[in-house]
């Protein structure tokens, strides 16, 4: 750059490269808006929508089915839908509630 600078030089721009965090600073600088978040509360896409008449959380208070049987069909229905890497752990996880469950009926 060929113009007076904060450094005093005379020539070229002699200053450092400014940080990521200098330049969202700068005065006209535009920031892109952050993508919008994920919810992850209120009826999350990964259990099926507040849209969708089969939500988790619907199916579950429809069908009365209580905490195990409840966590056994909450993790059935999302696996697979937080990433192929979590579906074997959503099974498991499927698999350890209804197992719970099964070992409290038969005390």
């Amino acid at each position: 750059m060929d113009k007076e600078c904060v450094c005093g030089g005379t020539g070229p721009c002699q200053c450092p490269t400014p940080k990521v965090e200098q330049v969202n600073n700068m005065p006209g600088h535009r920031n892109p808006p952050p993508p919008p978040e994920k919810e992850q509360v209120n009826h999350p896409q990964h259990y099926g929508g507040e849209d969708n008449l089969y939500e988790a959380i619907k199916v579950i208070d429809a069908w009365d089915l209580g905490f195990s049987l409840g966590n056994t069909v909450k993790y059935i229905s999302r696996a697979g839908k937080k990433g192929k890497d979590k579906e074997r752990e959503d099974l498991r996880k499927a698999l350890w509630y209804l197992q719970h469950h099964i070992e409290t009926l038969e005390k």
